[in-house]
């Protein structure tokens, strides 16, 4: 059983179309096994929603927090409030039902994802709220490449990852991609980028939609 490491950008796309920057996938090898994680954050659930939205999602979930004091016991009324909101967009939603074995990290509201993403098989953990004072914030920072290497070095220090193949189109991208077995990048990808992928003989993608590269 595969399982598959996904690194959603996070980027909205311009014109909201179906050509995502998210190209980010570190998965098995066809012949090996290996444990891996999904790497997600919010922004990558609504792709075709306006920025605001998001401000809005946050917004919705600490006020429900706050209105309850405290009661930790409480706190999936809110989620459940504040999920509502999400809309996956249709290429993403066809690639999580196909994938196989599905974890999510999320640096920020993992455990409301895992209420929007209920339809699908997906564990979900990470680090949710975080309190300030006398209230609850939801933690909004940015998973850097450095943040993913140690967690993919974390990973694979436990179990036998086989051969990490590696996808991955921006500058931050380029450490992880110097970690993998075989980097893989779309053909837009900057130029220190794709020569670090020739280097280690790697892959460079045509455009397409995001789960035709799970086939590779």
């Amino acid at each position: 059983m595969k399982t598959y490491i996904i690194d959603f950008h996070g980027t909205i796309v311009k014109g909201y179309d179906l050509e995502y920057k998210f190209y980010q996938e570190i998965f098995a090898n066809k012949s090996v096994k290996i444990k891996a994680e999904l790497f997600l954050r919010l922004a990558d659930m609504y792709i075709h929603k306006k920025k605001d939205d998001l401000s809005e999602i946050y917004n919705v979930f600490e006020d429900c927090l706050n209105a309850l004091n405290l009661k930790e016991d409480e706190v999936e009324k809110c989620m459940n409030k504040s999920a509502g909101k999400f809309s996956v967009p249709e290429d993403v939603s066809y690639t999580l039902k196909n994938l196989e074995n599905k974890i999510i990290i999320s640096r920020g509201i993992e455990n409301l994802i895992k209420i929007a993403l209920k339809d699908y098989d997906i564990n979900v953990y990470g680090n949710l709220l975080e309190r300030s004072k006398n209230r609850w914030k939801i933690r909004r920072d940015i998973m850097t490449a450095n943040d993913k290497l140690m967690k993919l070095k974390e990973i694979c220090k436990k179990e036998n990852c086989g051969k990490l193949i590696v996808l991955g189109n921006g500058n931050s991208d380029i450490e992880i991609l110097k970690y993998a077995d075989v980097p893989v990048v779309t053909s837009n990808a900057p130029k220190q980028i794709k020569k670090l992928v020739i280097e280690k003989n790697g892959l460079i993608l045509k455009k397409g939609k995001f789960y035709e590269m799970l086939d590779l």
